[in-house]
C-alpha cells in the first residue's frame, strides 16, 4: 500500500488518475512474480484506477477486516471530525484496519465515500501512517 503514496501525493492525483500501471504504480493483473506482493486486481475498464489498486492492496494485505462489525462501531464517526488527521497520524495497526474496513464498507452503501476521504487527505495519511509503522517494527 506505501507502493501507492507516490500516486496519491503527486501532482496528477485524483481519484480517477494517474495511470498507474503505465506508471509502474502497479503491476497489471494477472501478474505477480512475487507471492508475498499480490497482483492489483484492477478492472481495465474501470473508471477509478487509485481507488481499484488502493482497494486490492487493503483487502489482499489484510487491511481489511471480514469479521469486524463497522456499521455498529461508534468511534468510527471520528472520520467526519475536524481532528481525523491528527487522529490517524496517532492511530495503531488495528485502528487503521478498522478505519478502513468502515471506509470501504461504508463505500459500497453510499458511493463517494473513498473519494471524499482521498480528496480530504485521509486515504493518503493512511498509508503514511502504515509507512510509519512499517519502519518501527523490528527487523527479524
Amino acid at each position: 500500500m506505501v507502493a501507492l503514496m507516490p500516486a496519491m501525493e503527486g501532482p496528477a492525483a485524483t481519484w480517477r488518475g494517474p495511470d498507474l500501471v503505465a506508471e509502474g504504480y502497479i503491476k497489471p493483473w494477472p501478474g505477480s512474480e512475487d507471492p508475498h506482493d499480490p497482483p492489483d486486481r484492477q478492472a481495465p475498464e474501470g473508471p477509478c484506477p487509485l481507488v481499484y489498486a488502493y482497494l486490492s492492496r487493503a483487502y489482499s494485505y489484510g487491511w481489511v477486516i471480514s469479521d469486524f462489525v463497522w456499521h455498529h462501531w461508534p468511534e468510527g464517526q471520528r472520520i467526519n471530525d475536524p481532528d481525523a488527521l491528527e487522529w490517524i497520524a496517532a492511530a495503531d495497526a488495528t485502528l487503521l484496519a478498522k478505519i478502513l474496513t468502515a471506509a470501504s464498507r461504508a463505500d459500497r452503501f453510499s458511493e463517494g465515500t473513498l473519494e471524499a476521504m482521498f480528496q480530504e487527505g485521509l486515504l493518503t495519511a493512511i498509508i503514511r501512517r502504515m509507512k510509519v509503522l512499517l519502519e518501527q517494527e523490528p527487523e527479524s
